[in-house]
């Protein structure tokens, strides 16, 4: 049946348009069958974003079809080789909101590359360009140092004067293994003034500028430590990087060459002081583990995040953590993107070097009043150790850990369950009533609703709930989950439970 002759409601334009929002590229190809109007609404989606690890065939397109359709692209993922490129250099892909690419695979791959980021540089919001290799020498190596005119719409001198009429609106931009100048540097800030997240990963910034200005906006800064932090002396690559980023908010430290054993406490407390009066997030990742309580012992008092390599737990580290214990709302550890994701069905398995002293850990829920987040999702709590000592932090909302004795996916689902029955019996009509059976709720499932949200759970009444008898391990989890009240996601091995 053609549905266009049906008199449906879809025929609408205004409706189409919305519903091709929310469709997956799959089903935009039956839509595109359907008519012509439903071709024209749905032909933009399948253009809307290029993975060529996704979608290989899209590097061998003829000129002419990439030219139709070109303008239709907004965002550009894995462009790794010459052939990727060379497809983003027709002219007609020039609207781009986001571009990863490779550009320095070949000196032709640099040069489409760039001409690729200047054509685009009026609408591109989120930039990652990156190196795949680094010579042994990166600075010898002209097509690893980033063309900054590509980034930027006018000349430093037209905006110096407030002469440029376009302003950039690039959000993020992330340089991997790659070599910036120092005045290329303070020109990407002047002329990006939305900028609000400055990656540079293992990206050198060569030589001191020969003028300065501080960017207010950037708010998250990712760097390895010789650009965070440099000696008082006159540097050949010019001061700390901080010092042109006032209003930072999250600073993520990466030291893999172990260079924190060189600096003093007092230059890392100076020039924490100095130039980030505003920081309240740390990201503190580097190969020995002692960059950890190197910055969190000369940090400002209002750190409310920590985010550490797990490997490195010791009991210095735990008390250099514990320094910020009344103002921090977040302590977690770094993991891999798709740990914590619904697809992953299987239990991790644990190799807890840190088991043996579980009990100091126990001092950060126990000593951090403020928490909300708790994700160390490679440490095995022990229960006996656990109900030891009551836990501080009462507004806790997420909660990723692995518990002793719950090691399949019936233990904790049934914990979890058994959690989710209690809260359902003592919430007085806050929550939605559901039969839950042993494993059968699914990841990110959400299964609160009414405005109780996650504060619907009252531990007062646990004496009668369903878990009050039960001295199993799975009894013990959920009756310690519903201690808190705001607690509305939960990881204990796989999955995500969330109820909100």
């Amino acid at each position: 049946m053609d549905i266009a002759k049906t008199g449906s409601p879809f025929d609408i334009p205004e409706l189409r348009h919305q519903l091709s929002r929310y469709v997956s590229a799959k089903t935009a190809w039956s839509c595109i069958r359907v008519s012509k109007a439903w071709a024209a609404t749905f032909i933009p989606v399948i253009w809307f974003e290029v993975d060529f690890a996704l979608h290989p065939e899209f590097a061998s397109l003829q000129s002419p079809t990439v030219g139709k359709h070109g303008g239709l692209i907004r965002v550009i993922k894995n462009a790794k080789s010459l052939s990727h490129v060379s497809v983003l250099a027709n002219i007609r892909v020039n609207q781009l909101r986001s571009l990863h690419v490779e550009t320095t695979a070949s000196v032709l791959q640099h040069e489409y590359a760039y001409e690729v980021v200047s054509r685009n540089k009026a609408s591109l919001q989120h930039i990652n360009l990156y190196a795949s290799t680094v010579p042994t020498n990166k600075r010898s190596s002209l097509a690893h140092f980033v063309s900054a005119p590509a980034l930027i719409i006018c000349t430093s001198a037209q905006l110096k004067e407030c002469e440029c009429t376009s302003v950039s609106v690039l959000k993020s931009l992330t340089l991997s293994n790659l070599c910036l100048t120092g005045s290329g540097f303070m020109s990407i800030l002047l002329a990006s003034p939305m900028l609000e997240e400055l990656r540079l990963l293992s990206t050198d910034v060569v030589g001191a500028p020969n003028w300065w200005i501080q960017h207010s906006g950037i708010k998250l800064f990712v760097s390895w430590l010789k650009n965070i932090i440099r000696p008082d002396t006159d540097s050949a690559d010019g001061p700390s990087l901080l010092a042109y980023l006032p209003a930072l908010n999250i600073l993520n430290i990466c030291d893999h060459e172990n260079q924190s054993a060189s600096l003093s406490a007092e230059k890392i407390k100076k020039d924490l002081a100095q130039y980030c009066p505003n920081l309240t997030v740390f990201h503190l990742q580097d190969s020995s583990g002692a960059i950890i309580p190197k910055f969190c012992y000369n940090a400002p008092n209002n750190l409310t995040e920590i985010v550490y390599m797990y490997h490195y737990t010791s009991p210095e580290v735990l008390t250099s953590i514990l320094l910020h214990q009344n103002s921090l709302k977040a302590v977690s550890v770094f993991c891999s993107d798709n740990i914590f994701s619904a697809s992953r069905h299987e239990v991790i398995p644990v190799n807890d070097h840190f088991q043996a002293s579980g009990r100091l850990l126990q001092l950060i829920p126990r000593g951090c009043p403020q928490l909300e987040v708790l994700s160390l999702h490679l440490h095995e709590m022990d229960m006996d150790e656990v109900e030891k000592g009551e836990w501080a932090c009462k507004k806790l909302r997420t909660l990723r850990v692995r518990i002793k004795g719950l090691d399949t996916q019936s233990s904790i689902s049934k914990a979890l369950s058994l959690w989710y029955a209690d809260l359902v019996k003592t919430s007085e009509g806050s929550w939605s009533v559901a039969t839950i059976t042993e494993g059968s709720m699914d990841a990110d499932e959400k299964c609160g609703s009414g405005e109780g949200g996650g504060d619907g759970g009252n531990s007062s009444s646990s004496g009668s709930s369903l878990v009050s008898l039960d001295k199993s391990i799975e009894a013990r989890v959920a009756r310690h989950l519903l201690k808190f009240e705001k607690l509305e996601t939960v990881w204990l091995g796989y999955k995500t439970w969330s109820l909100r």
